[in-house]
């Protein structure tokens, strides 16, 4: 473009700068005070490379199959696809809290009354009569009793009953989290959204 400039093939153009850097590309055109800007524009348009136009097959797999999209249909199949995967990420994640936050109530439980518990499980023949009996007497759930008797009592008997209470609640407010967005689209699309500034950041990192 700058040989537009010095061939005089174009009027009204003062300096044109290279100032690409690591963020993105960048060309500064400097007008003259009297210049068409939009003239200069068509000209650069029409006569360089500042813009090309050329036609590609955007093919994508959508709902398992190949499909001819265009731009608008790309991203709105692309935005489906993160809400499944998001979707479907919250949905084990929660199941797993769920699950983790059942065993810790009945440590904690087991814990407010570790000698009765502790005098069951040495009473009891085997490990699956100790769980039997401590369901029995004291109404702990089959996954609860499992993990009570899978630790060894020493281990029962120095539990940090302040570590696991902050667990509880820390599996609590990840909890109503995962709910909140499986039960909201505005914060489902929050999440994508937050994605997908950090993959920017990260290729920006590393380009």
């Amino acid at each position: 473009m700058d040989e537009f400039r010095v061939d005089r093939k174009v009027e009204g153009i003062s300096e044109i700068r290279d100032e690409t850097d690591r963020t993105g590309l960048r060309i500064v055109i400097e007008l003259k005070k009297e210049a068409d800007a939009k003239g200069v524009l068509n000209y650069l348009y029409k006569n360089s490379d500042l813009q090309i136009t050329y036609n590609f097959n955007m093919v994508a797999i959508h709902n398992r199959r190949p499909r001819l999209m265009g731009v608008k249909e790309l991203l709105d199949a692309y935005i489906s696809h993160q809400k499944e995967v998001v979707t479907n990420r919250a949905s084990y994640d929660l199941r797993k809290a769920k699950e983790r936050a059942h065993i810790v109530d009945g440590i904690i439980k087991a814990i407010s009354i570790l000698d009765e518990v502790i005098t069951a499980i040495r009473a009891s023949k085997d490990k699956r009569d100790a769980k039997d009996n401590i369901i029995r007497l004291y109404a702990f759930s089959e996954i609860q009793a499992e993990a009570i008797v899978s630790l060894q009592l020493y281990r029962l008997t120095n539990t940090d009953i302040t570590a696991l209470q902050a667990e509880a609640d820390e599996l609590k407010q990840k909890i109503e989290e995962l709910s909140s967005i499986l039960s909201s689209d505005s914060k489902l699309l929050s999440v994508i959204k937050k994605e997908i500034k950090s993959y920017k950041k990260d290729i920006q990192r590393y380009t």
